[in-house]
């Protein structure tokens, strides 16, 4: 076997097997982004729940009223005092400064073990969806 049969055929093999690498070890694709965040509608609006930002409890007075609908967590609200998080159902809600917070159980905090959860009141902002073409 000459010297340029056995370059071709060591190329052969290594493009073989960086195509089996690619195969074996590609990333996942993507999963769908079908996933609704965690939001509430109140007032006809839409408010994001990040549930990362607590706030102090407000003033009895300032209680505007409490989250009593659940839909599934895939969906957005279509009814105000509606939520697809299960934290807030049940919850009251207030407007502190013109800003919604609500109560929130058993809220997971990013950076702590799994079963360590807090209860208090978190800020939601205003839902506001940008579009490539604004």
């Amino acid at each position: 076997m000459g010297i340029k049969t056995k370059i071709c055929l060591s190329v052969v093999i290594i493009l073989i097997a960086i195509a089996a690498a690619f195969m074996l070890f590609q990333l996942e694709e993507e999963a769908p982004n079908d996933i609704a965040l965690p939001v509430v509608m109140v007032n006809d609006k839409i408010y994001y729940c990040g549930l990362n930002k607590m706030a102090e409890a407000p003033d009895e007075s300032q209680i505007a009223g409490r989250i009593s609908d659940y839909t599934e967590p895939n969906t957005w609200p279509k009814t105000n005092d509606n939520t697809n998080v299960l934290c807030c159902v049940n919850q009251p809600y207030a407007f502190v400064d013109g800003e919604l917070i609500v109560y929130a159980v058993n809220v997971h905090v990013n950076g702590k073990p799994i079963d360590y959860t807090v209860d208090g009141w978190f800020y939601c902002e205003l839902y506001k969806p940008t579009y490539p073409d604004q």
